[in-house]
């Protein structure tokens, strides 16, 4: 009798081992799917970054470019305008 309680102590106890190992196997293909999850997900925003700062560069470039357009816009009708001014005078 005392051999069969200790076979179903023993038994108990790989059913319990049993469980906790699959338990800890679930556990560990939960976290490699989040991981894989993640992985895809850091790799989707490198890329995005990759994107965004392309297009940032290519808006720097336009903004440099109206800004040297507006400098000679101004530096033209400047010109123009102190022309005009010193014809002005010369008239009166």
């Amino acid at each position: 009798m005392s051999q069969d309680i200790h076979d179903c102590v023993r038994e108990e106890t790989f059913i319990n081992i049993e469980k906790r190992l699959t338990s800890n196997e679930e556990k560990v293909n939960t976290i490699t799917t989040e991981t894989t999850r993640l992985e895809k997900t850091l790799n989707k925003l490198d890329a995005t970054q990759d994107k965004l700062a392309i297009e940032i560069a290519q808006l720097n470039s336009a903004f440099h470019t109206i800004k040297y357009l507006i400098g000679i816009s101004i530096a033209l009708f400047g010109t123009i305008f102190a022309f005009l001014i010193t014809e002005l005078i010369k008239i009166i």
